[in-house]
C-alpha cells in the first residue's frame, strides 16, 4: 500500500501528465497508419468510377487483430482544400505537417482546383 501512494506522490511532485499506453500508442502511430486508399463503383452501363478516401488502421485490443478505419472521403482525385485539411488535422490531432506526409495526397489553397 505505501508502494502505490509514493508513486501517486511523485506524479504529483513532478507534474507529469498521466498518460496510458493507448494514449503514447495513438499518438506515435497515427501519423504512420494514415494512408489514400481508392475505391471502385461498377456501373450498370460498365463503367468504373474510382474514389480516393484516407483510412487508418488500428490496433483493436479486444479482436487482437488490425482493423481498418475509414477517416476522410477525398473524392475523384487525392486533392484536399486547405480548410477542410485544418479540421481534419484538428480532428485527429495532427499538425498539418503530419497530414502533408501522407503518401500521395495534395492539400491546396481553398479556391484552388487540384488537377
Amino acid at each position: 500500500m505505501s508502494e502505490t501512494c509514493e508513486s501517486v506522490v511523485l506524479v504529483r511532485v513532478t507534474n507529469f501528465p498521466l498518460l496510458t499506453t493507448l494514449d503514447i500508442h495513438a499518438r506515435m502511430s497515427t501519423t504512420m497508419g494514415l494512408y489514400i486508399a481508392r475505391i471502385y463503383k461498377n456501373l450498370a452501363s460498365g463503367k468504373r468510377l474510382a474514389y480516393h478516401v484516407i483510412r487508418r488502421n488500428e490496433w483493436d485490443y479486444v479482436t487482437k487483430r488490425q482493423v481498418t478505419r475509414y477517416v476522410c472521403y477525398l473524392g475523384k482525385r487525392p486533392v484536399l482544400p486547405l480548410s477542410k485539411a485544418l479540421k481534419l488535422a484538428r480532428r485527429l490531432r495532427l499538425t498539418l505537417d503530419d497530414l502533408r506526409r501522407v503518401r500521395g495526397l495534395r492539400i491546396v489553397s481553398d479556391g484552388q482546383k487540384g488537377g
